[in-house]
């Protein structure tokens, strides 16, 4: 509840309680029943057994891997925030990114590149579905969690919520034991990843919509 009150100090003014002439039905007890109150909003919070996206528990920091790329890809989430490389981002919605992959020079010396383009869909459902799995049993334990993308020089994709076990590597060996080995991989010691998009950039003869080479 949030309530709105007057504090009344009797050494400097006239502290007797006056009828309430207009908006009387706005006006109430205090729930210890001490003083006059407006209650401005009266609700409940919503819970959960895993943390909230976005919220301080579960803040995804985005990673991607080569980090040439740091900056040439983006997520977008479900509130229409978009992140790159080292921001934050809540429950997937579209991948998004242009980039070129040098290839050397060809007998003129000029150089040579290889031309991607994404622009797809992540169905939020099954992302929502795959993290639940990952974080199950953990809402009141500290873990740091990734969205960790991962591109190779072919323009494959694949997008994996991470998580680190920071504290506790024995929690890290019960988690995969119990999880479907399909979902779940080992990355590190302290490291369990989970595949929660995967697909393909468009190779083109040229950049996307006349995007330079430094971009």
């Amino acid at each position: 509840m949030v309530l709105y009150t007057l504090n009344c100090f009797s050494k400097l003014d006239d502290c007797t309680v006056k009828p309430y002439k207009v908006f009387h039905d706005l006006v109430s007890k205090s729930p210890k029943n001490l003083t006059d109150v407006a209650v401005l909003f009266d609700g409940q919070g919503e819970s959960s057994l895993t943390p909230f996206p976005g919220s301080p528990y579960d803040e995804r920091r985005v990673l991607v891997e080569p980090f040439r790329l740091a900056n040439k890809i983006t997520l977008t989430d479900t509130e229409g925030n978009t992140a790159t490389n080292g921001r934050d981002i809540g429950d997937l919605t579209r991948i998004q990114g242009d980039w070129h992959n040098y290839l050397g020079e060809d007998e003129s010396g000029k150089s040579m590149y290889r031309f991607f383009h994404i622009d797809a869909p992540i169905n939020t459902n099954i992302v929502k579905e795959k993290i639940q799995i990952m974080r199950k049993g953990l809402a009141h334990k500290y873990f740091a969690t990734f969205s960790y993308i991962e591109v190779d020089d072919n323009g494959n994709i694949k997008i994996y919520y991470r998580l680190v076990c920071t504290n506790n590597s024995k929690l890290c060996d019960s988690l995969e034991e119990s999880r479907d080995k399909t979902f779940v991989t080992r990355t590190s010691k302290y490291r369990l990843d989970i595949l929660l998009f995967e697909g393909k950039a468009e190779e083109l003869d040229s950049p996307f919509e006349g995007l330079s080479h430094s971009q």
